[in-house]
């Protein structure tokens, strides 16, 4: 595996962990928009238990927008409000002592709640366990699937991609254990629990992947990672959730 700077160049072979980890999320830190807000989250990870302003915190966080009335939060990408009320009142009583048996009730109550959706669940389940369950989030996701298999820095990962991972609704703790597999290959999921700047990391790399204007037009003829040619570049994901069976069993 490889990590890659912007310009092209990588860190070495072989991938090298704490140099990837540490520029990135040093970029990440140059990138972020609200240094107050981003505090506030690392501490919220360490508390033993969640309060209801962590709660609106975390949500607001995640959704980069602010809630007006401290009782909902709008997400301006789906049009959809979440109950933060609701929301409280079940992640606010967990002692975070979440077992792996108790992942996949746990997200499916969160899933339940008003507005709440299942990266938004995840996002819950991360931070009511300080940290012991991986938050996901695209960007990471794509930052994550480049360092997996070594992909350049110039090549684009088409979203149909990482969304062929998360094929249906009924399927979604498989891709999540796959997830965490990933993680697990590339930084080691003991260290993912307690190093927030490795999600950071991916974030900011995964940004290089993205199918967007600015990121094709780098290159006259960039190189398209689609789900057609898919098992070419990243892992076949089937085979990966066979192998992250044993995760978060």
């Amino acid at each position: 595996m490889k990590a890659f700077l912007p310009d092209g160049a990588n860190f070495g072979n072989p991938f090298d962990p704490d140099k990837f980890i540490w520029f990135y999320s040093e970029m990440y830190r140059f990138a972020s928009q609200d240094n107050q807000l981003e505090e506030l989250i690392s501490k919220i990870r360490l508390r033993p238990n969640l309060r209801y302003s962590d709660i609106r915190a975390v949500f607001e966080w995640k959704a980069g927008s602010k809630s007006t009335d401290h009782r909902t939060l709008a997400i301006p990408r789906s049009n959809t409000i979440i109950d933060l009320n609701a929301a409280a009142k079940i992640a606010c009583g967990n002692k975070r002592a979440i077992q792996s048996s108790e992942v996949e009730p746990t997200i499916e109550q969160y899933v339940n709640l008003p507005g709440v959706g299942l990266v938004y669940a995840i996002t819950l389940l991360h931070f009511a366990s300080s940290g012991r369950y991986p938050i996901y989030d695209k960007f990471a996701h794509l930052g994550l699937l480049a360092c997996h298999s070594a992909i350049p820095v110039g090549a684009i990962i088409s979203d149909r991609c990482y969304r062929k991972f998360w094929r249906s609704t009924k399927d979604w703790m498989d891709d999540y254990r796959a997830y965490c597999y990933m993680l697990d290959h590339c930084f080691g999921l003991r260290q993912c629990q307690n190093d927030e700047r490795i999600d950071q990391a991916l974030w900011t790399y995964g940004h290089l992947f993205n199918e967007n204007s600015r990121n094709l037009a780098r290159s006259a003829n960039p190189t398209i990672i689609v789900p057609e040619n898919l098992e070419n570049y990243l892992p076949n994901p089937v085979e990966l959730r066979k192998r992250a069976r044993g995760y978060l069993a």
